[in-house]
Order: structure tokens, then sequence, then C-alpha cells
């Protein structure tokens, strides 16, 4: 139903060139610091194209929703958001977003250090902490990796608890609320750097290989994506500038961009999904 409702929103469009640009920002954090976050990033793009641009920062599921209600004319977010804009909504990928240096991340599945469970078998009947269903390091990326590891759906076989943010997840899992957390790569890193966790707190399953605590495959980073109709000579313009952009440039340091490069391979992450039953895969 809502994938039909999706592609119901979508009426053939002239391409036209557009007096303001309508830039939708995922915003996992609230809108307030996603738009600071970005801000500079957004006034440069703007005046590098010579056409104003409106900010509209929103969180995954209701950013989608404004793309296929037309809303938004570009949208900068998660991989999750522009798979389904892309399957079910004839989007245009035009960039990947490389962050950290790094075009890919990935799920990590963490515990605390005392637990019980010991693998992936022992998620059954636990409380995981997750983010919602369209967070791809929060849920989709663990989730999967549990479902294919044959555990079974994680709304069926744990009892779920939502967070606010990722670190929110983390103090879930420390305070004993949940046993199980999904969080992204480089989190626990951070936090540790920055000394608000220790080292040695929890554990992760199922670790791979690498200089990041890892659990599951890597997926690519966020995306620029674009609606079908948009003007050829605007996507070439914005494209051309975004490439443009340097890793010292101070607009791309607050976003917390190192840069754009051509878009990276969405299948494997479209089938995640699917599996998951997933909205609109539901």
């Amino acid at each position: 139903m809502f994938r039909l409702l999706l592609l119901a929103l979508l009426p053939l469009l002239p391409a036209t060139a557009l007096a303001e640009i309508r830039l939708g920002i995922l915003a996992p954090q609230g809108a307030a610091i996603a738009e600071d976050r970005w801000r500079a990033f957004a006034n440069r793009l703007g005046a590098e194209l010579g056409e104003p641009i409106t900010i509209i920062s929103q969180g995954a599921a209701a950013g989608t929703e404004s793309f296929a209600n037309r809303e938004i004319d570009f949208l900068i977010g998660n991989p999750v958001q522009t798979a389904v804009a892309v399957d079910t909504m004839s989007a245009i990928t035009l960039l990947s977003v490389v962050s950290g240096g790094r075009t890919h991340f990935a799920g990590v599945i963490a515990v605390r250090a005392d637990s019980r469970v010991q693998s992936i078998a022992d998620i059954r009947e636990t409380t995981v902490a997750t983010l919602g269903d369209w967070a791809a390091g929060g849920y989709v990326f663990q989730a999967h990796h549990v479902l294919r590891n044959g555990v079974g759906h994680i709304n069926t076989e744990t009892r779920r608890v939502k967070g606010a943010n990722q670190r929110d997840l983390v103090q879930k899992l420390l305070s004993g609320q949940a046993d199980v957390a999904f969080i992204r790569t480089g989190l626990i890193e951070e936090m540790v750097a920055e000394g608000s966790l220790s080292a040695d707190s929890l554990r992760v399953l199922d670790q791979q290989d690498g200089n990041l605590m890892r659990t599951t495959s890597w997926y690519p980073e966020w995306f620029v994506v674009a609606q079908n109709h948009t003007d050829p000579a605007l996507l070439v313009r914005m494209k051309q500038v975004l490439l443009g952009f340097d890793a010292d440039d101070p607009e791309m340091s607050q976003a917390r961009v190192t840069k754009f490069r051509d878009p990276l391979n969405l299948q494997p992450l479209i089938v995640a999904l699917q599996d998951l039953g997933v909205a609109p895969y539901n």
C-alpha cells in the first residue's frame, strides 16, 4: 500500500529551472543540529549555483515522504532513503558522500562486556536498542545480519527498544535498559577517544577484521539524490559544483563531509530492505 501511494504521488512533470532549490537534509539528531551543520554548506552551494537554497531537515521517513510529495528537489540522505527513492520513485543518484575519508560504513552489534550474550544466536529473547526502521546503521544493517544468520526477524525474536540517537543506544545498553545495541561503525572509537566510554566496557558480536569495530558487511555512506524531472542542465551544474568542493573547505568540515564522488552500488541494500520487509517493502 505504501509503495502504491508513493507511485501515485509521482505525476509526470516537465523539466524546468528552479527559482529556489529545496535541499532536504537527513536530521538524525534533530532539525536544529542538522541545519547548523549544513547551513554554511548550503549557502556556498547556492552562491556557486546562482540559485537560492532552502534547507528542509527531517528524519529519514519524513524526509523521504517529502521527496515523494515533490516538496524536496534534492536530498542528502542515508542509503536507506536513497534506496527507497531510487527503487520506488525513479530518483536520480547524483553522487555518493564520502564521510571521514570513508565511502562505506557498517553496523555494530554491541553488548556489555559481562553480558551472557556471546553470539548472534543468543540475541533471541533479549532486549535490543535500535533506532527506527529506516536507520541504516542503527537498525537495517544489523537486523539483516541477524536474519541471515538464522535468528529470525528482530521484531519477533526480541523486545525492541528505540533510542533517540546513536549515543542514546549506547547509554541504554550500559544502563541495562537493553541487552544489545545496534550502532554504526566509528561510534565506539569516537566515544572512547573523547573519554565518554571505557574501551573494555563493551564487546562486539561477530567482530570482523579491520581498523574499526564492525559486525556487518560494508554499505555505502550517504548520497545526493535528485527528482527524476530535474532540469538536466541543473543536474550537471550541481554535480560539477559538488565535485569541486574540497575536504579542507570550512563548509565541508562543518558538514563533516570529506568529498563527493560518483554514486556507489545500492543493490545489496535494496535486497536487505526487501528481506526485512521494511516499508515500502512490507
